[in-house]
């Protein structure tokens, strides 16, 4: 787990600078940091990310991760809304799907957070 994620706008240039530095630590062999950035060109898709129903996503997801089905009960929510909520989440790298076994049970996918903070920036203009 990450200690940090960063969300960000940014324009191509801050985009394409800060992959670059990414690409040089993975093609030295050296050790990636603890941190991440998930990065918007947009500002408005950013603030598509941060709507009410995935804010509180993202809180219960820290507070008791768990199953789409525990997660959905908690929120009082529908699960396949919250799958969908969930697999946007996932794409853009902010939660993560596990199997885990269950013994005599099989598997559940557990969801939980890929970072232990996370960090809001944005210009908006």
């Amino acid at each position: 787990m990450k200690t940090l994620t960063t969300i960000t706008t940014c324009d191509e240039d801050q985009f394409i600078q800060y992959s670059r530095r990414v690409a040089r630590l993975i093609d030295q062999g050296s050790e990636l940091p603890e941190e991440s950035h998930i990065m918007f060109g947009d500002p408005a898709d950013l603030l598509k990310l941060l709507r009410a129903d995935n804010r509180a996503l993202f809180s219960a997801i820290k507070d008791h991760p768990g199953s789409v089905s525990d997660i959905a009960e908690h929120l009082q929510r529908q699960p396949n809304a919250v799958q969908r909520d969930i697999n946007e989440l996932e794409r853009f790298g902010i939660v993560a799907i596990e199997k885990r076994l269950i013994p005599d049970h099989g598997y559940v996918e557990e969801v939980h957070l890929t970072a232990k903070r996370f960090k809001l920036e944005a210009d908006l203009i």
